[in-house]
């Protein structure tokens, strides 16, 4: 009886000892496959992209200090609703079987941070103070269409960060209409 369940216990741990190495050979080569086609986590640019990259005025400014939390919250939503609404009226590529990809603002599949958004964002862009001055066109120029301070200010001829103040007014006024900042 001894002599029956000796084989079987030996199968039993060889069979055991085949699915380990098994594991273990699949592992080794999921781990090889990994590293040969291993993607750096950061791809850093060339010399000369690096030369023309123009730090985020939203980003140093927030750094600086000139602009709150909200502030900066309210120019990365100026941002986002922005592309939403015009990602409508841009041109889609064409999908893998002959759609159209839809667009992520579209009215079909908008949930209601993105009706929210628009809503603040509409309502903002509608504000007398944002047309008067011309706050609203600063801001889009330099969040959107990537704009330096210093650059538009020179387009525009202007001096003594005037854009600067037209944007810090922008989003100043958008962070009180969405309620995240007291109005003065």
């Amino acid at each position: 009886m001894t002599l029956a369940v000796r084989p079987a216990a030996e199968r039993a741990a060889r069979r055991m000892a085949e699915a380990a190495a098994e594991r273990r050979r699949r592992r080794d080569e999921a781990r090889d496959e990994a590293e040969r086609t291993r993607v750096p986590d950061r791809v850093r640019p060339t010399r000369q992209t690096e030369q023309r990259l123009q730090p985020d005025p939203v980003l140093t400014l927030f750094k600086s200090g000139r602009i709150t939390g909200p502030q900066r919250d309210a120019a990365l939503e100026i941002r986002q609703a922005y592309h939403e609404a015009a990602s409508v009226v841009m041109a889609t590529s064409a999908q893998w079987g002959g759609r159209t990809a839809r667009s992520a603002g579209s009215t079909e599949d908008a949930t209601l941070a993105q009706i929210a958004r628009r809503r603040r964002y509409r309502d903002w862009a509608r504000a007398p103070t944002m047309r008067v001055a011309g706050a609203y066109l600063v801001a889009i120029e330099v969040l959107v269409d990537g704009w330096g301070l210093r650059a538009l200010e020179r387009e525009r001829g202007w001096r003594n960060g005037r854009a600067a103040e037209l944007l810090l007014d922008a989003l100043r006024g958008y962070a009180q209409l969405a309620g995240w900042e007291p109005r003065i």
